[in-house]
């Protein structure tokens, strides 16, 4: 009959520490290039005395023949953060995904979206103001028409279906601008997706158009956040 034991924790320990030091030996001096910080289920935390650095090292252990096996090294480093610095980059964890992992390249590429919906906005701005000007003119065209009908109701006509069709464009641009402004609050809602409940999402992107702007969104999501989990704020 054959008994297998699992690996206990201190042995996982003594292994892990055995293999990171395999210069401790009479032969090499009783050399220590490891220590160990801590060990979790899968990988180890430990620091290297030459280097003066830390790293996230792999793990795997055989309950058959009670051995641990080393994987892969990881550099990572060790911060000192104020209280407030700590509750913010929880916050920017949980909003993205509770990693860091590419947070910065996702971050600016929302940042870049947002400066090119904005400019967009404001292109659209520019041209509804620019042909809120020309049928302003045109306008003042029409009234002066008006009173010569007789003799040129042909101008008469072309400038109204003129001013019919810089309306429309007009109308267009403006639909043009509202669903830029709903692109934008709909990106504020998805930040939020990660640390919400599906409901309550749900019920934001349902009111979404009773905001007539972000700020005023984004305040009642992270209420909203807050109240759902008041532990990720200072």
């Amino acid at each position: 009959m054959t008994l297998n034991f699992k690996v206990s924790d201190r042995e996982k320990f003594d292994a892990i520490w055995t293999l990171l030091n395999s210069n401790y030996n009479e032969e090499n001096g009783w050399v220590i290039d490891y220590a160990i910080v801590d060990v979790y289920d899968e990988y180890a935390i430990v620091y290297n005395y030459e280097n003066n650095s830390y790293a996230r090292v792999t793990y795997t252990k055989s309950d058959e023949d009670n051995t641990v096996a080393l994987g892969e090294f990881t550099t990572i480093y060790a911060m000192f953060v104020t209280e407030s610095e700590k509750s913010a980059l929880e916050a920017l964890r949980t909003l993205n995904g509770d990693s860091f992992e590419l947070v910065n390249e996702k971050f600016s590429a929302a940042i870049e979206a947002e400066v090119a919906a904005n400019n967009n906005v404001e292109e659209a701005n520019a041209k509804i103001e620019e042909y809120s000007t020309k049928i302003s003119e045109l306008e003042n065209n029409l009234t002066t028409l008006n009173t010569e009908k007789e003799t040129v109701e042909g101008n008469y006509t072309a400038a109204n279906e003129k001013i019919s069709a810089l309306e429309e464009e007009v109308n267009s641009l403006k639909d043009y601008k509202a669903a830029i402004e709903k692109e934008k609050k709909l990106a504020i809602i998805n930040t939020y997706s990660s640390v919400l409940s599906d409901e309550v999402i749900e019920d934001f992107t349902n009111r979404i158009d009773e905001y007539t702007d972000e700020i005023s969104l984004d305040k009642d999501m992270a209420y909203a956040l807050k109240k759902s989990n008041f532990s990720i704020f200072n």
